[in-house]
């Protein structure tokens, strides 16, 4: 970053709290809760007693980090539950146990530009339709609701985090609110893409 900005470079990636916020799931969440947004109910695997107590069946297992599904489940028993936990632990990943919410109301990718000062430089909202966790159709259209709740999202992680440039967060629709459950950061594609 500093040999790059030293030459003149103007960097479009969030800094190091940003990117390790966006990047893990569990902090994720975190965030959005502390900041008054609807947020996943989302515990640890040392918590998974009262994960099941409190929320039942079915429950989502993912990865703390991680992208396009890897190690992702959706447990509908105690017993694929706890096998789905000890398959993570064998791979030695940290993973999350979330509540479920069904694609019925829609899931969407949406993104947000933000300048280096701060301003929201447009956004976008995009209805998928999904067949085996990947998008088979798009629906694009103004979803005000969801837009403002993500150039909200956006601001708040610029003005904590310092998050700028592209930034696209994941989410499905329940009861009106539009619940974000992951965010995809800019750098974390080109590390990815860089690694191959």
């Amino acid at each position: 970053r500093g040999e790059l900005q030293a030459n003149g470079t103007v960097l479009l990636t969030g800094t190091k709290e940003f990117l390790t916020t966006a990047n893990d799931k569990w902090r994720t969440m975190r965030f959005l809760q502390e900041n008054g947004f609807p947020c996943l109910k989302t515990y640890l695997p040392g918590d998974r007693d009262r994960a099941v107590a409190e929320l039942g069946f079915p429950l989502v297992v993912k990865p703390r980090r991680g992208w396009g599904q890897r190690g992702f489940a959706v447990v509908a028993d105690a017993a694929r539950l706890d096998a789905h936990l000890a398959e993570l632990r064998g791979l030695q990943w940290d993973c999350v146990i979330q509540e479920f919410v069904g694609e019925e109301a829609g899931e969407f990718t949406t993104s947000v530009m933000v300048a280096t000062d701060g301003e929201n430089l447009g956004s976008i909202a995009m209805k998928r339709r999904l067949e085996k966790g990947s998008t088979r159709e798009m629906e694009i259209d103004d979803f005000p609701a969801i837009r403002a709740q993500i150039e909200k999202l956006a601001t708040t992680l610029f003005s904590q985090l310092r998050a700028i440039g592209p930034m696209n967060f994941q989410g499905r629709v329940r009861d009106g609110k539009f619940y974000v459950f992951e965010i995809n950061a800019l750098a974390d594609e080109c590390a990815r893409a860089y690694k191959g």
